[in-house]
């Protein structure tokens, strides 16, 4: 008796162990030290094979009137605004945007940019110097992470532009929660 009450003992302690083991493991595998919500992930959005992306033209360049501010925590070295003016959603499902990068010298970068909701990436389009674009050549589609430079597009991705299926939101659902969310204004531009 006893020996049969060990055995059933031992394989509860087994059977507890790698249910911890499968509820760990998704922590420890998550290692860009970005916390993702559930459904943010590319993985989980199946999008058809024959996916083409739409031609671009570069928008107009960015008024500060247009200009709301997005909060990008953690430290993120620049002050970010997105151009609401500029904002357009594809029939490819790629959202275009212009955003304004700020050093806290001032310095700043003026890019035209796009995200494609469903894949979690981004493309550059152009640069602005002196209120002129000059597109990026060659630039392709490149996975959106949560640090470094990317912390931007990801808070873009994840609180402005996109919803957790993967869906781009519409120009005016962008704007409601640029509206709700960042402030609105840009005073040195």
């Amino acid at each position: 008796m006893r020996g049969l009450l060990l055995k059933l003992h031992s394989g509860r302690v087994i059977a507890c162990c790698a249910v911890l083991a499968i509820g760990i493991f998704p922590l420890v595998a998550n290692s860009t030290g970005v916390e993702e919500e559930e459904g943010w992930s590319p993985i989980q959005v199946v999008e058809p094979e024959s996916w083409l992306e739409e031609g671009t033209q570069v928008p107009t360049f960015p008024e500060k009137a247009s200009l709301f501010e997005v909060e990008v925590a953690g430290g993120y070295p620049f002050q970010v605004y997105l151009d609401s003016k500029t904002l357009t959603v594809g029939k490819d499902g790629v959202v275009r945007y212009t955003v304004v990068l700020q050093s806290s010298g001032g310095a700043r970068n003026i890019l035209f940019e796009g995200i494609h909701c469903s894949r979690r990436q981004y493309r550059r389009y152009a640069y602005g110097i002196d209120e002129t674009w000059s597109p990026f050549q060659d630039s392709d589609w490149v996975t959106i992470t949560g640090g470094g430079q990317d912390r931007y597009r990801f808070v873009l991705y994840r609180n402005y532009l996109c919803d957790t299926s993967g869906t781009a939101l519409t120009v005016q659902d962008i704007r409601r929660r640029l509206r709700a969310v960042g402030s609105f204004g840009y005073e040195d531009y």
